[in-house]
């Protein structure tokens, strides 16, 4: 098991992006402290809204860390196309969610930061268990995109990052920041990979971090 540190989200459902930075950063440089205040100004966060990805990808690149991003969501088209592309790719429910949760004009002005920044690899895919199994193989940390509903076997979905501690045949151990926050969750992979794909494919995503080989 990776002995990733536990850092709750305690604040709302809109920082576990936060949280997940914290535990990661944290594992990777014990002696820095990262507090939500300043990564929350570092990831361009907007009050009331969720917290961007790209400045989180751009961020663990410039620590000096490999970062690789797979997610079915391109960046290119949407720092060129904005919310045009994101009509294209989501159902209206889901785009009309998403600008409720998300300032899409910011978020495409991220990411034109992020594409800037060519040793961040963004693979183009579906993500799958696989893909986590793979990756934590390979001894890279985790941070994947859940929809806690489904965890609990509910109905519903929402956009959530987990940091995955463990991979086993009969177990995904992750830390959940909350809400609630819960250290080394279990489930079984079967479980795991419904949570990690959301109603019609709409947003899969697993960031893969180490050391730089």
């Amino acid at each position: 098991m990776n002995k990733i540190p536990f850092f709750p989200n305690t604040i709302d459902d809109r920082h576990c992006v936060q949280a997940c930075l914290c535990m990661a950063l944290k594992y990777f440089f014990p002696k820095k402290i990262f507090t939500y205040a300043e990564l929350n100004m570092i990831t361009g966060h907007l009050k009331g809204y969720g917290t961007s990805m790209s400045l989180v990808l751009d961020l663990l690149e410039k620590q000096g860390l490999e970062v690789v991003n797979l997610e079915n969501f391109n960046y290119s088209r949407f720092a060129g196309e904005g919310e045009k592309y994101c009509a294209e790719i989501w159902s209206p429910e889901t785009l009309e969610g998403q600008k409720q949760l998300t300032d899409l004009a910011h978020e495409q002005r991220l990411a034109k930061v992020l594409l800037k920044n060519k040793d961040v690899k963004l693979i183009y895919k579906v993500c799958t268990i696989e893909d986590v199994i793979e990756y934590n193989k390979k001894g890279y940390i985790l941070m994947v995109a859940v929809n806690p509903h489904a965890l609990r076997k509910e109905e519903g979905y929402w956009s959530h990052l987990v940091v995955v501690t463990e991979v086993s045949k009969t177990e995904v151990t992750f830390h959940e920041p909350g809400l609630p926050p819960v250290p080394n969750r279990k489930v079984t992979p079967e479980i795991f990979a419904v949570a990690m794909t959301p109603p019609r494919l709409e947003n899969t995503g697993v960031v893969a971090v180490r050391f730089k080989q």
